[in-house]
């Protein structure tokens, strides 16, 4: 509801027959729960976003996953899981501490938003790994697109507190039907390219191929 001041409350509506004056009439009543949605908000935002990035968790991103699994299934559409970690990021902190780290993380989660379209999402699964879920994608190709203009932004110096911090990152990436149909294909697919990033030397990207 609006209220004269203008402002906008949330409220429980409650109707039912009543005699007034003798006369059948409907009395409703309307109690404000602004404070309880409000509540419920925050509990949702503990539950199911990352305190520090502010972005999709773990939890979250598993039923995001399994809702665009129905959904491409039924439109012969098909996805991408671009699976993210942070090269070498236990020096950051080893060297500069744990703050220093909690804030390069931050700052690398807001040059990766930065780089997504508005289907893309994008979730930390703990640590330095994050994941993106491509929806919506018209060409196989798209996702070493999307997969090279991050390497791009994210490969730019970091400066934060007097210190220019390097990173970089390997990348893997499963794509939905051609690497499998279930969330467990796909994610050990992605795993799996991930790995090969790392192994020819970190700082790329690596599409999982069939052996």
């Amino acid at each position: 509801m609006i209220k004269l001041d203008g402002s906008v409350i949330d409220v429980e509506m409650h109707g039912g027959l009543v005699k007034y004056h003798q006369v059948q009439a409907v009395q409703t009543i309307c109690r404000n729960i602004s404070e309880r949605i409000a509540q419920h908000n925050a509990l949702e935002k503990l539950a199911y976003y990352d305190q520090l990035t502010k972005v999709p968790n773990r939890r979250y991103f598993f039923d995001k996953l399994k809702d665009e699994l129905e959904r491409v299934e039924k439109t012969n559409s098909f996805l991408a899981l671009l699976f993210i970690d942070m090269d070498n990021f236990k020096q950051i902190n080893d060297r500069y501490g744990h703050q220093v780290g909690d804030e390069v993380l931050v700052i690398f989660t807001k040059r990766v938003e930065q780089g997504l379209r508005n289907s893309d999402f994008l979730s930390r699964l703990g640590g330095d790994e994050f994941v993106i879920l491509l929806s919506d994608l018209t060409s196989v190709a798209q996702p070493q697109q999307v997969a090279d203009r991050m390497m791009e932004r994210i490969s730019e110096p970091i400066l934060l507190r007097g210190y220019t911090i390097s990173i970089s990152v390997s990348m893997g990436i499963s794509i939905y039907p051609e690497h499998g149909t279930s969330q467990g294909d796909l994610m050990s697919k992605a795993d799996h390219a991930l790995y090969e990033a790392k192994e020819k030397g970190r700082n790329c990207v690596s599409i999982y191929k069939q052996e």
